[in-house]
């Protein structure tokens, strides 16, 4: 790869889009740097080329997040191979493939060490029920998925075509999804309706702040 010298500006747009990442774990938007640089969405958009030409970052079309930094100004980033990046995913209908394209609302890059065997997505929370277990809405959940995940655990259920976040238990022997928030009721799953699908274990969490 040919890595050229940089004009001032590219440097500081640089210097920017590593810090972004390393706070938010996220590459951000160009309307994002646009506004931390004060300049123009196109100024932004042309140093961010800039930068891909001349090898500091590499360019994913077709997501609005798709940085990634291979060179910062003190020196080759982590090899792409020790990066991967996961979906978030919007809604999810019952009867539909968990990781259909059609529902990821962007992607993020994680470490690799946090997914091991390649497996996993992120989902937005919405809501409060679980604040009990300091899980808030607008925070993203690392989901591995698993059809049985073990009772303790909070999981992913998909209820109809909305995904939600609870903790898995039993009540009267049955099981049953179980807010860590007095405010919500438990929801019975009645396994013979099948009307609920555990698609999988919350293991990671990212809280979000910009934006609110």
């Amino acid at each position: 790869m040919m890595v050229e010298g940089l004009t001032e500006r590219q440097r500081v747009v640089l210097n920017l889009l590593v810090r972004l990442i390393e706070r938010d774990g996220r590459p951000p938007t160009v309307r994002e740097v646009a506004k931390a640089l004060s300049i123009t969405v196109r100024g932004a958009y042309d140093h961010i080329q800039a930068l891909a030409r001349k090898g500091y970052i590499r360019l994913r079309s077709g997501s609005a997040r798709g940085v990634e930094v291979v060179k910062s100004l003190s020196g080759l980033m982590s090899a792409p191979a020790q990066v991967m990046p996961l979906p978030i995913l919007g809604r999810i209908p019952a009867g539909d493939p968990l990781l259909s394209e059609e529902y990821w609302v962007d992607t993020i890059s994680l470490d690799r060490s946090l997914v091991p065997d390649g497996t996993a997505f992120m989902l937005e929370v919405v809501g409060d029920s679980m604040i009990g277990d300091h899980i808030t809405s607008g925070d993203l959940v690392l989901v591995r998925p698993d059809p049985k995940p073990e009772d303790g655990s909070v999981v992913v259920a998909v209820i109809g075509d909305e995904a939600t976040v609870k903790r898995l238990g039993k009540i009267d022997g049955k099981p049953a999804l179980i807010p860590s928030n007095p405010a919500y009721l438990p929801i019975v799953l009645d396994e013979e309706k099948g009307d609920v699908r555990l698609v999988g274990e919350v293991v990671g969490l990212i809280r979000r702040r910009f934006g609110r």
